[in-house]
């Protein structure tokens, strides 16, 4: 939900209020804005919904694995 009224955003062009981090963060991976997108739509929808996942991010090269959880 943004400032005006019946609309809505999601993804990197947003400062979303998470839930868990109990404060609006950023967050710019395509996991997260589709989490941000599936509340948009189901707010939009009259269904309240709420983001609180943790964002973050998993990446595997080769045999190592990176894996990103938390706000900065």
């Amino acid at each position: 939900r943004t400032s005006v009224h019946n609309i809505y955003a999601a993804g990197d062009v947003t400062i979303a209020h998470n839930v868990a981090a109990g404060r609006p963060i950023v967050a710019e991976h395509w996991r997260d804005a589709a989490q941000q997108g599936l509340v948009a739509g189901l707010t939009a929808a009259g269904q309240p919904a709420t983001w609180d996942k943790i964002p973050g991010f998993t990446c595997t090269i080769g045999r190592f694995t990176l894996t990103y959880r938390g706000w900065g």
